[in-house]
């Protein structure tokens, strides 16, 4: 399955409804777009993304799978958490904390999900460790031989150019499944034995404030709070939090606030099932001057509200996959 989507919110939408827990924020302004590659059996997901602007990606993967993260270009500029995400690294994915990453326009990745139970019956039969025996190595960075990831990038590359080639013949699809179910998964596996791994770094004082902060804003997506109440809420500065924000976002706490209220608008206009008028959901996300709402949101978005709510949903061409 492939295509290109409008908006990172529908892109992020498309995502959660295949299992993924996605909340995606461009960060700068200008239309922004996003564009895929799924390939998909009963016990892989393979996901080769693009992004045009910068983004924030909040991610829980899929459930009851290991799920990895690696880079697919050298120009690919990103952070996840803390850390800058390195070229050379598999970063293997927490299944129940997700993750956090900020990319630059231009962040291309590709995302892995293997089923447990099809990954210990291949480590079995291969005579390879079983990843779910090292709770450890999840949330953390894998840095495996650079001969092993140049073969696992050639062979993601290989499955998303042939799932991307348009329809798939009868007897096309044994091979395509064998290379999610069994070359791609072994090469994953094998990396592990030669690979040096960096545990998660305990949180500091100023990215622990960062994430109160964060969890509050979460917790109230409706209020335009201040930034006074965000100091008393993570029980931090306001020197620290300016600091923190602008290290992870590139923007200020009050800005942050701004773009997470519209990029819910935005989400709720692309979402809606009824007819709402704009200023009521605009007023839902503490929106009260349409003019100024509406400067805002086209100053970030490229795009007025009422285009957003009349604009042609993504279409896609499918590739079907066993």
């Amino acid at each position: 399955m492939q295509g290109r989507f409008e908006s990172v919110e529908e892109f992020s939408h498309s995502i959660s409804q295949g299992g993924w827990l996605t909340n995606f924020q461009q960060l700068d302004c200008g239309r922004g777009s996003a564009e895929f590659v799924i390939a998909m059996s009963d016990a892989t997901v393979l996901q080769h993304v693009i992004f045009d602007r910068s983004v924030r990606q909040v991610v829980r993967p899929l459930s009851g799978h290991h799920n990895f993260g690696i880079l697919s270009s050298p120009s690919s500029v990103a952070n996840m958490g803390n850390r800058p995400l390195k070229l050379a690294a598999i970063n293997c994915l927490h299944e129940e904390d997700g993750f956090e990453a900020v990319g630059k326009p231009g962040f291309t990745a590709y995302t892995l999900s293997f089923k447990k139970s099809r990954v210990a019956e291949l480590a079995h039969n291969l005579g390879y460790a079983n990843p779910d025996d090292d709770r450890d190595i999840w949330g953390s960075e894998m840095l495996p031989a650079p001969e092993q990831l140049v073969a696992i990038r050639a062979k993601m590359q290989q499955i998303s150019d042939f799932a991307s080639s348009g329809g798939l013949t009868p007897e096309q699809l044994p091979g395509l499944q064998d290379l999610l179910e069994l070359d791609l998964p072994a090469l994953v596996l094998h990396s592990f034995t030669q690979a040096n791994i960096t545990k998660r770094i305990p949180l500091r004082n100023r990215a622990r404030a960062l994430k109160r902060a964060l969890d509050y804003i979460d917790a109230h997506p409706r209020e335009a709070l201040t930034v006074e109440t965000l100091c008393i809420e993570s029980a931090s500065s306001l020197s620290t939090l300016e600091r923190a924000f602008r290290e992870r976002y590139a923007v200020s706490p009050k800005r942050f606030m701004l773009l997470q209220r519209l990029h819910h608008v935005r989400r709720a206009l692309l979402q809606q099932t009824e007819s709402r008028k704009i200023f009521e959901i605009a007023n839902e996300y503490g929106f009260w001057h349409m003019s100024k709402f509406a400067m805002d949101y086209k100053k970030i978005f490229g795009q007025l509200p009422s285009q957003t709510l009349n604009s042609i949903r993504f279409v896609s061409n499918r590739s079907y996959v066993a």
